[in-house]
């Protein structure tokens, strides 16, 4: 925490869904000024610091923490692999940086801790810093049951002291691997806190519960007298995530008490993929730490096909009864009966008279059916109250007015159930039900309306969608359709693609999504081309080869890419002179690749050599158009 906003860093995780190991370049900082569990709270700053900043590394950018050393400044300690002679392995390097984002920069020239020093850890991971009160600086680190501390000069990156094995943390009743790694220590109210990840159940399983496997972690806490111990352990403060890592982070900000950790449940998370978690810490009076109680990632269930438009329109009203709701005539209820208590309603009382209720949508709908359930909460022969309309038609906008729906079957008004409408179909953004109350027998009344639907066209097609990708991008769908009817009329419609799997686009080749289109039943399709053509060109492009005339095709290398794509990536040609060599050049390739034969190449060349260009100047860059080499004759 730093001039009241609170800072995370993290690890960033890049392993493919395919991929069982862990891929991390680079740390990432996160901040905000009103912690919460809302991402939206959260401001991600990107990243900090990377593997390229330790020239003594290669890889495994893994946990770390920031720290505001004495002299103000913050240094970040993290896990990284050492390639020096000597000092290679795990190992933990210091960086440090003038503000809470840096910029950092290796603080050492090489690593603070190595597997050879006296005393290391079986896995130098983890680390995890210390200011006290008085100044001294703490480090704890490790894995696979080898915790370690150390003390720390002032200056933040030279020991102070032997490596030490802290005592009471790896040997408890029936779990003699206890600590397993991620350490975490921190102090309140003058006592010193260790959280740290475990592997194994006290009293055997299931024990205390701490894990369902070995192959998991629970977080479990201890406590000191002195920061460097003995610890004694008080108990599981996080049950064990998602993802078999877990790794906490604890930290005070305005009097609220946090806890910060990771998870697999984003949306494609995993062991490798994980996301970070936050949720709030409390503590007992004599204080011993509650678990926290994990807050799931909320799931949006995906859209399901449906003819109903009304739930995408904004609703608006004539007049609303102060203690009812605009919004009930299409938030989606289907009402138990009409004089339904439990669910938001509109209604008009004690306003008399022609009322209306709309729905208006951002692009235009098509539709041919109403459903109107009315709102009734007096008998038909009460003064007062709200009641079935004594009478009621729909309207649609036609760009300058309302116009009634044509060839309307009716204007039912039954109670407990829907009423149905049919009309001839209407393309419009606007829809409108105009009420009229009663006024015989009983003068005071109101109208109300628990739920009205309206129901689109079913299209006589959709039209077919084709995108390309280069190999390993995920593909860019369009966010609408185009529907047909069958008068010949068409409307774009918003659409919703399913989720693609990135082992889809990993591989050159053709593969189909589908999506549900807004206010649909019928869905869309989308054929994805992925291409493995050099420099991003895509197959899809339009080419021609040899004469209009000619029948020297223009030949697939069978993964997306044509022979014309090659050509234009060897050489991106803007004159004849550049082209023909190009042509002979890949055609000789293809022919030892054994794509084409001596015949087929001959005639490629032949074809080459007396093409001309028809078309605007090529551009290298941009390649827009279409692109035609058309020969003066047969080859």
């Amino acid at each position: 925490m730093h001039d009241r906003r609170l800072y995370v860093y993290t690890g960033r995780d890049e392993a493919s869904p395919t991929q069982n190991n862990f891929v991390m370049r680079e740390w990432h900082a996160f901040s905000s000024t009103n912690p919460s569990i809302n991402r939206d709270d959260w401001e991600h700053h990107g990243a900090v610091l990377s593997l390229d900043d330790f020239a003594w590394a290669n890889q495994n950018d893994w946990a770390g923490q920031v720290v505001q050393g004495p002299d103000g400044r913050f240094y970040y300690y993290v896990s990284v692999n050492s390639t020096l002679p000597g000092r290679g392995g795990m190992s933990i390097g210091v960086a440090v940086g003038d503000t809470p984002l840096g910029p950092f920069t290796d603080a050492i020239g090489g690593p603070l801790i190595w597997p050879s020093m006296p005393n290391a850890s079986a896995l130098n991971i983890d680390p995890t810093v210390l200011v006290d009160d008085d100044g001294q600086v703490y480090m704890y680190w490790g894995s696979f049951w080898s915790p370690r501390a150390v003390k720390l000069k002032s200056n933040m990156i030279e020991l102070d002291g032997p490596i030490m094995t802290p005592q009471g943390l790896t040997s408890l009743a029936g779990a003699p691997n206890n600590f397993w790694e991620a350490p975490w220590l921190f102090k309140r109210n003058g006592l010193y806190y260790l959280a740290y990840a475990a592997n194994s159940n006290i009293g055997g399983t299931p024990g205390d519960g701490c894990v369902t496997s070995s192959n998991y972690a629970c977080i479990r806490y201890a406590t000191p007298t002195d920061p460097l111990g003995p610890w004694t352990h008080r108990g599981i403060v996080l049950d064990q995530v998602s993802s078999t890592t877990n790794h906490p982070a604890i930290i005070e900000f305005d009097g609220e008490w946090w806890m910060v950790y990771h998870t697999a449940d984003a949306p494609g998370g995993g062991n490798f993929r994980r996301s970070v978690a936050i949720d709030k810490l409390f503590w007992n009076e004599d204080g011993t730490m509650q678990k926290v109680v994990q807050t799931p990632i909320p799931v949006e269930p995906d859209p399901q096909p449906t003819d109903n438009v009304a739930p995408t329109a904004t609703p608006s009203c004539s007049y609303t009864s102060p203690w009812e709701s605009c919004a009930a005539i299409n938030d989606g209820i289907d009402p138990p009966e009409s004089n339904d208590a439990l669910h938001p309603r509109w209604g008009t009382w004690p306003q008399t008279g022609t009322h209306w209720i709309q729905l208006d949508w951002s692009r235009p709908v098509r539709v041919d059916r109403s459903d109107m359930y009315f709102f009734q909460d007096v008998a038909d022969n009460f003064n007062g109250g709200v009641r079935r309309p004594q009478s009621w038609l729909i309207q649609y906008w036609d760009g300058s007015g309302w116009i009634d729906v044509p060839n309307a079957s009716g204007y039912p008004m039954a109670l407990n159930a829907y009423n149905t409408t049919t009309f001839d179909p209407v393309t419009t953004t606007r829809l409108r039900a105009t009420m009229q109350t009663w006024t015989t027998p009983v003068p005071a009344a109101g109208v109300g309306v628990l739920e009205w639907k309206a129901h689109s066209v079913e299209p006589a097609s959709v039209d077919p969608v084709e995108v390309s990708t280069p190999l390993g991008v995920h593909p860019v769908l369009p966010e609408t359709v185009t529907l047909r009817y069958a008068d010949g009329s068409s409307l774009l419609a918003g659409v919703w693609w399913r989720p693609i799997s990135e082992e889809l686009y990993a591989v050159a080749g053709t593969f189909s999504v589908t999506g549900v289109i807004d206010n649909n039943l019928l869905e869309a399709t989308a054929t994805v081309h992925v291409d493995n053509c050099p420099d991003g060109y895509s197959a899809q492009q339009t080419v021609a080869f040899g004469d209009r005339d000619s029948a020297v095709p223009n030949y697939d290398r069978g993964d997306g890419c044509t022979f014309l794509d090659v050509v234009w990536a060897a050489a991106p040609f803007a004159d004849h002179g550049a082209f023909v060599p190009a042509v002979d050049t890949v055609s000789a390739q293809w022919r030892d690749e054994g794509l084409l034969d001596s015949r087929e190449r001959s005639r490629i060349v032949a074809a080459a050599a007396r093409s001309v260009w028809h078309g605007e100047s090529l551009d290298p860059d941009g390649r827009d158009g279409p692109m035609r080499w058309l020969g003066s004759g047969q080859p």
